[in-house]
Order: C-alpha cells, then structure tokens, then sequence
C-alpha cells in the first residue's frame, strides 16, 4: 500500500550490462552522466525527503506531511481517475520526476501514469 524506505542500489553503473545506476558508465578522467533516475530521486529527497509521514489516501495518492505542519502530494493516475478530486483547490505548484515545475489551476490539473508532486501555490 505505500513505499516505507528507498535503497539505491548503485550510484553508477559498472558495465554496459548494468542498468541499476542513477550516474551513466563513462571512461576514467570524464565526468559521469546523470540518468534521467538521478533526478528523479534528487526531485524526490527534495519535495519529501524531510517528510514526517506519509499517508496513502487511496490508488495513485499520497500525502507527505513536512515540518512545520505543510503537506505535498504525491499523485498519479491509476484507471480513469485523472483528477484531484477535491484534494486541492486554488493554484498548486506541480512537480513531475524531471524537477520541473509548473503552477496550474487545481480543478485543471490532470494527472498521468507519471507521478508528481502537488502542492498549494504560495
């Protein structure tokens, strides 16, 4: 029903057939490549890694309660349930895995299979 603890399996892959890495294989000396999974899990720590719970609300719906009595929202769609449904009203701040940031009205955002954050716009 809900993810209790993230183990990151490698910081970098060894080896072409190694994909668990979140940093890309690359020759010594070079810098190493960030895979699209080291921001997510970047985004991650970032929104809700200080969390002092989360709540599963239902299929596809979190709530991460963070100091100072503030809650984020962890969302996705799951079926046809693509909407906040009285979540959240007003503007919401959303975040997707990519680290980016749009602010959109809470009754027109729709949600994906993709997960993201939702907060209310300050």
């Amino acid at each position: 029903t809900g993810v209790r603890r993230v183990n990151l399996h490698g910081l970098w892959e060894i080896g072409s057939e190694d994909h668990w890495g979140v940093l890309g294989d690359t020759p010594s000396g070079q810098v190493p490549v960030r895979k699209p999974s080291f921001t997510a899990f970047q985004t991650l720590l970032a929104k809700i890694g200080n969390n002092r719970g989360v709540e599963f609300l239902g299929p596809g719906r979190y709530r991460a309660l963070l100091p100072g009595g503030k809650y984020i929202y962890v969302l996705r769609s799951e079926g046809p349930n693509t909407e906040l449904m009285g979540l959240l009203t007003g503007s919401v701040r959303v975040t997707n895995l990519r680290n980016e940031e749009s602010t959109v009205a809470a009754d027109r955002l729709k949600l994906t299979e993709e997960p993201v954050f939702v907060e209310a716009a300050e």
